[in-house]
């Protein structure tokens, strides 16, 4: 299931990942072993999972299932604050 949140939520430690994504690029469908959050800095992107699509832009987050597959496509060139939320990290 794709859940859509406003920012502004605080997060406990997890491990988090900026990435850079080029206007055109894909990344195809796939699919992650624990929850994620994506949270586009500047840019846009488009988020397709569980039968929707989501435009993604700065001010929103989203929120993704363990092993809910999920592809994203940059609209423009965007940088995406990916943070895996894997409770074998917490101590």
């Amino acid at each position: 299931m794709l859940f859509y949140f406003d920012t502004g939520q605080v997060l406990t430690e997890h491990t988090g990942q900026v990435l850079t994504e080029h206007t055109g690029q894909v990344l195809t469908e796939h699919t992650a072993a624990v929850p994620a959050l994506l949270q586009v800095l500047d840019g846009h992107l488009r988020i397709t999972a569980d039968g929707r699509t989501v435009d993604l832009v700065p001010g929103r987050l989203v929120h993704l299932a363990a092993r809910l597959p999920h592809a994203l496509e940059a609209v423009e060139p965007s940088r995406l604050l990916l943070t895996m939320l894997d409770s074998r990290l917490q101590g």
